[in-house]
Formats: structure tokens, C-alpha cells, sequence
């Protein structure tokens, strides 16, 4: 028996609202959760536990209409879901009324109800919220029910306004696995017992670190559980040097430094830049965002132990700035194409971008009097040439 542990997907939610790439993280929340499902149907789960705010506020009806068909794209997994204190079951809540798909299961009042899924020999309980606040401990007192199999309790809250809980008493009341869900930190409260899965995606500035999701399965008679890192996006911690001379320039150049550090480090790719001499005039602004367009690219295409490497040198009329990886190359029939708006490559197309990077970069340089040049094999890397005139 194999099961995934979700809580906090918060479809819906507009992280860092007002921002420009907010709308962009809305959509994100959405596909990380679409990937979840279409990871289950390559390799199938038995059940899949949802622990409360799938999403962020009342649900629209086309948006429970979407999740329903996500799961009937995953018959053979059962799926066990609460509302928790986001998506709490109002009066008027599409919840209500909703006819799910029959391998679903939908928790859908206040009431702790235990379901058996005859199949699996499993018990799961669960609730859902019908009021935002629960201030009431109702998981304190409940018990497994008598008889064999496993006994899985779905379960929202932990602190004073939403659901109190000792997870020790309810864990030594006799449940094989508390799948929880409120704290957006991934915990691991008791080994392979009880658990936040932690939100999905962050959606919130102050959800550092990992985020993903609990993989479980049945060995020798016993629970096994361990956390997936599964979220496309990270928020991180950046300590910045201010000095009196500093400048909006110059803290958007420290941070960009920044995010391509953190950015190699977490893959565990080697980032060099090589010592150079020589000068050349150009818009420090733009081609600072032209350089870093073509960094973030070797940053994200190259896998895990690579390296990226920056150099540059002086010729008669132009400085050249070159940017190489050990990434995977780009095929001789693309290379032409990467540079036109919005062009991904077909290797490239499950990645995270718009493909305007360099469309952008290229339009930058032109501008400046300087060009773009690539270099790839594909299996050896890439080299992107930026010129730009001395004078």
C-alpha cells in the first residue's frame, strides 16, 4: 500500500500580490498541483491524502469541476479530502452540493466520520471545517475504531483558533499515521506516525525552504514515510551590504549576484568568473540584465554538479563577455530559433520561463551597438558570446 500526504495547496492564492510575477505564481500553485496528479498516473498511488485547504478561498464551481477531472485522470487512487480554515464549507459553499468522482472520498461537516476502504484493509478519518475559527479540541478524544488494518486520521489545525491538538495523545491513541495539515513548515513530528505535509508551494514570503509533499508506503507491517521536495519555486533568505554610496543600480546588480550564488549552490553547480582586464562603455543597467538573462538560463539548463563559467576579454573594436555551461546543448535546427520571442526548445519546455530571455538580451545589445553570438553541441554545452563596442 503506497499513499501521498498533501495539505495547504492553496489553489487560488495570489502570492506577493501587486507584484509583477504574481499572476505567475497563481498559475504556478495551479501546475504544481496538476504535475502531483500526472506523477500518480506514471506511478500509481494507492490513496491520496488531503489534509485540508486544497485551496485558498471558497472554491468556484468551475475550479472544484477542474480538481474533480484531474482525479478521474487517477481512477485506480483512492482520494480522501477536508476543508480546512481557508476553504472552510459556508452556507452557500459549492462544496455543499458538489458530486465528486467516485474514487473520491469528501469529508463534508464538522462530524469526525470514519470511511474503510474494503480493498485496502484501511481506515481513514477525517472532518472539514464549516466555520473559519474551530477553537474546540475535536481530535482529543477520538479513537481508532476496533479491528484490524490500518487507521489513518486526516487532520487540520494545531494551534489555539484552529482545532487544538495534543499529537502525542492522539498518536498513542492508536493511529498508524496523523496526516496534518495548517503549518505550511513541512514537520515531521513523530518518525513515520505523524506529520505536516507542509504547503505544496510557498505562498507566503515567510515559507522558506523545502516544499512538497509525503510519500508513504506499507513495509513488513509497518508505515515508512519520507518528504519530497516538489515545489517549482523557493523563497530565500539574502543577506545585502548597504554602504553610503550604495544605489538602486547597484542593490539590484548585489541582488542578481546574489540569486545566481543561491541558484548554483542549490544545484551544486560551479559558478566561476575568470579575472579580466580591459574596459568598455555600455548601459551598466541593461547589460546587467542582458548578462544575467543569459546566467539564469546556464543556471537552470545545466543539471546538478555542472558548472557555468564567466570570462571576458578585449579586441580592437569590441569587448566580448562569454558565458559557457555544461549543460545538455541546444540541437543545430534550434539554435537559429532561440533568440525570437517567446521560443522554447523541446527539451526545454517542461522548465520553469517564457522564453524571452534572450530575445530580450539580444534586443539590448543590438541597441548598444554590440550582438549576440551562440556556440553548441548538443551533449557538450553552450557558449553565449555578448559583444559590445569599446566606444
Amino acid at each position: 500500500m503506497r499513499f501521498i500526504h498533501l495539505a495547504d495547496v492553496h489553489l487560488g492564492a495570489v502570492p506577493d500580490r501587486g507584484c509583477p510575477w504574481s499572476s505567475r505564481r497563481e498559475e504556478e500553485i495551479w501546475e504544481t498541483f496538476r504535475r502531483v496528479i500526472a506523477g500518480i498516473r506514471e506511478n500509481p498511488v494507492d490513496l491520496l491524502f488531503i489534509a485540508g485547504d486544497l485551496f485558498h478561498r471558497q472554491p468556484l464551481l468551475r475550479e472544484l469541476k477542474e480538481v474533480n477531472n484531474l482525479f478521474s485522470t487517477i481512477p485506480d487512487t483512492r482520494v480522501y479530502l477536508m476543508a480546512g480554515n481557508h476553504d472552510y464549507i459556508k452556507a452557500d459553499s459549492f462544496y455543499r452540493d458538489f458530486q465528486w468522482e467516485k474514487n473520491v472520498t469528501f469529508f463534508k461537516n464538522e462530524q469526525l466520520t470514519c470511511v474503510k476502504d474494503e480493498k485496502l484493509d484501511v481506515y481513514v478519518y477525517g472532518l472539514s471545517y464549516e466555520h473559519q475559527e474551530i477553537e474546540n479540541p475535536l481530535y482529543d478524544s477520538i479513537h481508532p475504531a476496533e479491528g484490524e488494518g490500518v487507521h489513518i486520521l486526516l487532520a487540520h489545525g494545531g494551534d489555539a483558533k484552529h482545532i487544538p491538538m495534543n499529537i502525542k495523545s492522539i498518536a498513542a491513541s492508536g493511529f498508524d499515521y496523523i496526516a496534518l495539515g495548517h503549518i505550511h513548515k513541512p514537520q515531521i513530528l513523530i518518525r513515520d506516525n505523524a506529520a505536516y505535509a507542509g504547503a505544496l508551494e510557498p505562498v507566503d514570503r515567510n515559507d522558506l525552504g523545502d516544499h512538497g509533499y509525503i510519500e508513504g508506503h506499507l513495509e513488513n507491517g509497518r508505515l515508512k514515510t519520507n518528504f519530497v521536495p516538489f515545489a517549482c519555486r523557493s523563497y530565500e533568505q539574502i543577506l545585502l551590504m548597504l554602504r553610503e554610496d550604495s544605489t538602486q543600480a547597484s542593490l539590484e546588480d548585489m541582488l542578481k549576484a546574489a540569486q545566481g550564488a543561491a541558484a548554483a549552490a542549490e544545484k551544486g553547480i560551479s559558478l566561476t568568473v575568470q579575472p579580466c582586464t580591459g574596459s568598455a562603455r555600455f548601459d551598466a543597467k541593461w547589460t546587467s540584465e542582458a548578462l544575467f538573462n543569459v546566467v539564469d538560463n546556464a543556471l537552470k539548463y545545466t543539471p546538478p554538479g555542472g558548472r557555468v563559467t564567466l570570462s571576458a576579454e578585449c579586441y580592437e573594436l569590441f569587448c566580448r563577455i562569454r558565458v559557457t555551461d555544461s549543460g545538455p546543448g541546444i540541437p543545430e535546427e534550434e539554435q537559429a530559433q532561440v533568440f525570437s520571442r517567446f521560443y522554447r526548445g523541446a527539451a526545454v519546455r517542461e522548465q520553469d520561463g517564457l522564453g524571452l530571455g534572450l530575445y530580450l538580451t539580444r534586443r539590448i545589445l543590438i541597441r548598444q551597438g554590440g550582438y549576440l553570438r551562440l556556440f553548441s553541441r548538443p551533449g557538450q554545452g553552450s557558449e553565449f558570446s555578448l559583444y559590445l563596442p569599446l566606444e
